[in-house]
């Protein structure tokens, strides 16, 4: 009848309740959907693609850097849209983006950095004045973009 007794017999009880809240937890944090991971960081992931671009530049590593950029701008687009590399082109990325309400100027902006990107790539250009705009463009139409989806939201 004394406390002690009444403390070692609730001790099981809270022992077996803590347990259950951690397998709880456990099973929560390995049911993460993953695909809405990856269109959380797909600006983050964009930004970083685009400062490796931007050591390209300068460096004046023309080819790196237009690689850079298209990769950064088609990982972006592909991971906050949901869209399968297979199933990429510039016609889906323009429909899914009017879908979701994003303005006309960004779209056109950023197929047109995809463009340059492609026309650098497999004509060779090699102009930095040139590189430094793609630059900017590229990193001027990630955050209008995610600002538009973010406000559509």
């Amino acid at each position: 009848g004394s406390s002690v007794f009444y403390i070692v017999l609730g001790l099981p009880l809270l022992l077996l309740g803590g347990a259950y809240f951690y397998k709880q937890r456990q099973l929560k944090l390995l049911n993460v959907d993953t695909e809405a991971l990856r269109r959380q960081r797909a600006n983050k992931v964009a930004l970083k693609r685009l400062e490796t671009a931007n050591t390209f530049l300068k460096e004046n590593k023309s080819r790196q850097f237009y690689d850079e950029v298209s990769r950064a701008m088609l990982d972006y687009i592909s991971d906050k849209l949901n869209i399968p590399f297979s199933k990429m082109s510039k016609d889906n990325v323009r429909d899914k983006l009017l879908e979701l309400e994003v303005s006309e100027t960004p779209i056109q902006q950023f197929i047109h950095v995809i463009k340059t990107s492609e026309m650098a790539l497999f004509a060779g250009k090699d102009n930095s004045g040139a590189m430094q705009e793609v630059y900017q463009q590229a990193v001027d139409v990630v955050g209008s973009v995610e600002r538009e989806l973010i406000g559509g939201a």
